[in-house]
């Protein structure tokens, strides 16, 4: 399309690990010749983007605004789309599942999939492992953005959309994995030559163990749903070899 990508980063965790600053998705932005922006933080992630489109225009450019994570009603609904898929494949499989299981961040992959799978199949919870934030903060996000997506949509919410979060194991910071969320990833991979994060899934994943561990699930297989993230794992070899 020729279209250029500038792209504005934060360090979340503010590390000086060269490995951590340079690897990883740092990497791939350079490999896909995106102008970055370093800022303090995006606590006010909206209002930062709008300030560099404001300049692009200047510019002469014509830029398009993608929230984080991708995260907005438009966004959501490519996990819509996938919700109604999964839910095929549940329907299709004969078995009665427990649960699905995934990560809670900006929440587009959560609002959009839960929206999905409680018009398909209400009776299936659909739970979000934080990554970043406390449920009493987290859980107005999710519901506010599937709100925005079914207004898109023309529709309402399905009778059987919930918010279920389990905050337990986003500590101590989003973008810093904890001794459970390593162990997760190291667990997962020797077993199931299986990658995960240890922004994200790592943290996911780590809810799940746990929550088995401790009987929160109903009988029957649980979905975990991979969002990807592997790169992430090049940056935080320093971690990894630490713990």
């Amino acid at each position: 399309l020729g279209l250029g990508c500038v792209a504005l980063l934060e360090n979340p965790i503010a590390t000086d690990d060269s490995n951590y600053l340079g690897n990883g998705n740092r990497l791939l932005l350079d490999l896909f010749d995106t102008k970055v922006e370093l800022v303090e933080n995006l606590d006010n992630a909206d209002d930062q983007l709008q300030a560099l489109a404001s300049r692009l225009r200047l510019s002469g450019k014509k830029p398009y605004l993608v929230p984080i994570g991708g995260s907005n009603a438009l966004g959501a609904l490519g996990y819509v789309q996938a919700g109604f898929e999964l839910a095929e494949q549940i329907k299709q499989s004969g078995l009665s599942f427990a649960a699905v299981v995934l990560a809670s961040g900006s929440a587009g992959t959560h609002s959009g999939l839960a929206l999905a799978l409680a018009e398909e199949l209400p009776e299936l919870p659909v739970i979000g492992v934080t990554v970043s934030r406390p449920e009493e903060t987290q859980a107005p996000k999710v519901q506010r953005l599937a709100e925005q997506t079914v207004e898109l949509l023309g529709e309402s919410l399905p009778a059987a959309f919930k918010v279920q979060l389990w905050d337990e194991y986003f500590g101590p910071r989003y973008g810093e994995p904890n001794a459970g969320t390593l162990a997760a990833i190291r667990l997962v991979a020797s077993h199931e030559g299986l990658l995960l994060d240890p922004v994200y899934t790592g943290k996911a994943m780590a809810g799940l163990l746990d929550g088995i561990g401790r009987q929160r699930f109903e009988d029957g297989p649980i979905v975990f749903l991979h969002t990807g993230g592997a790169p992430a794992l090049f940056a935080y070899q320093g971690v990894f070899s630490a713990a």
